[in-house]
């Protein structure tokens, strides 16, 4: 009885869940909106909540270089990390403190590498990003709080 009871509530809370979600307001789209450095690098971060996914989804096409940013085994959606972008000379091209979970940057063509540092953590991979070929996209997914150890005592 314990059992069904324990089912009962968990299908509770999860339809509850699903009400809230449905009368969420919609994500400011603004967050999103075409930015440029001061080295004139254009790009785009944002991607919380549907309606700005999708929003940037409408205009990935645009950009050759798609970063998103994870954490976990199921890739929860990253925000607030800091990417570098260096070319093949070591010259940062571009640089952003508070990115995710989408960035999309438009970048000619070259070699370049994409770092990113999560609360300390850092990750980084080589991209080559050229002319003729659809937008690329690079997934950096850092562990979730529960895949670290925790050492016992």
């Amino acid at each position: 009885m314990k059992s069904n009871s324990k089912t009962a509530l968990i299908i509770a809370l999860s339809l509850a869940g699903l009400a809230l979600y449905a009368h969420a307001e919609p994500a400011d789209l603004n967050s999103n909106e075409l930015r440029n450095t001061k080295s004139g690098v254009n790009f785009m971060t944002g991607g919380i909540g549907r309606e700005e996914v999708e929003a940037m989804r409408r205009v990935a096409k645009q950009y050759p270089l798609q970063v998103l940013l994870s954490e976990g085994r199921h890739g929860t959606a990253l925000t607030d990390v800091a990417v570098n972008i260096t070319d093949s000379t070591g010259n940062i091209v571009f640089k952003i403190q508070n990115a995710g979970p989408l960035l999309y940057v438009k970048l000619p063509a070259g070699e370049y590498k994409v770092s990113g540092n999560n609360n300390g953590l850092k990750q980084a991979q080589n991209i080559t990003l050229a002319n003729d070929v659809k937008s690329q996209k690079v997934y950096l997914n850092w562990p979730g709080l529960a895949e670290y150890e925790i050492p016992e005592e």
